[in-house]
């Protein structure tokens, strides 16, 4: 899955705080940008469960 993101230029990442429960704090997805005839549309490739909100724990999902 790590390969889809490789072939797109345009990467984005996203974080939602609601949708999860206890023990976790976050949900983050790292998303790809893919153009379709109906416009550009976001597609999520990977998901992950964030415990803390911490630089350190962003700094290790990005640099893993």
């Amino acid at each position: 899955m790590m390969n889809t993101i490789i072939l797109f230029d345009c990467r984005g990442i996203d974080g939602a705080f609601k949708v999860v429960v206890k023990p976790f704090k976050q949900l983050l997805t790292i998303n790809a940008f893919v153009m379709s005839p109906n416009g550009d549309k976001r597609l999520p490739d990977v998901y992950i469960l964030m415990s803390s909100k911490l630089t350190r724990d962003y700094e290790m999902v990005l640099y893993a």
